[in-house]
């Protein structure tokens, strides 16, 4: 006796093999889509480590810095992990995001708190000077300290506010900023560049470590710095849409049968 299969139209049993066909070949695409993105997450993220340098106690140079692409929220996450020592001073991490922006620290002049201050590099009386490395030019800065962590557009003659959390001592293993993409300026396949330097908000008097080289060991104090490199990150596609990107092919291939 011939099977069901058997009985019907060769026509029809053949759509059903290849329908089928094309479920199997679709969900597989899928997974290796999904392992190709998975594969090329470290283009969102990057961790860099201090520079080495300990003047200040080790927090910073000895510590490390994890700036990442948060496809759920559509932030960029930053986190400090703070090295051997307390955050007795003030972290200061700027951003370049987008075209044009600041070379240098020379003209910042907002000194409204403390971490203004410290973005400034200018306590009203004395001032320490950060140079980019070529084609950096920030246009954000994030202030963290042991009771804030503030993000500012850097704007003349004072910076813009973006957003902040408080924090909540100067022992704190890690201390954690979110930052919307938008309000940076970012959009998929944009770059965001991050260095950092650590220093005493209330004089500016500026540490040895840092996040990017070009430091070397022994305070600047009120001596300029200049970085010669940065950290960076891609904003990537939504996965969501890499995997719609990837399915595509078999949809069409499907529809037009």
């Amino acid at each position: 006796m011939r099977s069901d299969a058997a009985d019907e139209p060769l026509q029809l049993h053949l759509s059903r093999i290849t329908s089928n066909l094309d479920f199997d070949m679709l969900r597989t695409t899928a997974t290796a889509a999904t392992l190709l993105f998975a594969a090329a997450a470290p283009a969102s993220a990057a961790v860099i480590a201090g520079n080495g340098n300990t003047q200040f106690g080790g927090a910073v140079g000895t510590g490390s810095l994890d700036v990442s692409f948060n496809d759920q929220s559509g932030e960029i996450d930053i986190t400090f992990t703070r090295g051997s020592g307390n955050l007795d001073d003030a972290l200061v991490l700027y951003l370049d995001s987008r075209s044009g922006g600041f070379a240098d620290t020379a003209t910042l002049a907002d000194t409204g708190d403390p971490g203004r201050s410290a973005i400034s590099g200018f306590s009203g009386t004395n001032r320490s000077v950060v140079n980019f490395a070529p084609g950096f030019e920030a246009d954000f800065a994030v202030a963290i300290d042991a009771g804030f962590s503030g993000v500012f557009e850097l704007t003349q003659p004072s910076f813009g506010f973006v957003t902040g959390t408080g924090n909540s001592g100067n022992s704190q293993p890690t201390y954690t900023v979110s930052i919307p993409t938008l309000a940076l300026g970012l959009t998929t396949g944009d770059t965001l560049s991050v260095v950092g330097t650590y220093l005493n908000a209330g004089n500016s008097f500026r540490a040895d470590e840092a996040f990017g080289d070009g430091v070397p060991a022994g305070n600047p104090g009120f001596n300029s710095i200049t970085f010669s490199n940065s950290l960076s990150i891609v904003i990537p596609e939504p996965a969501s849409l890499g995997l719609l990107a990837a399915a595509a092919p078999l949809m069409l291939r499907r529809r037009s049968r």
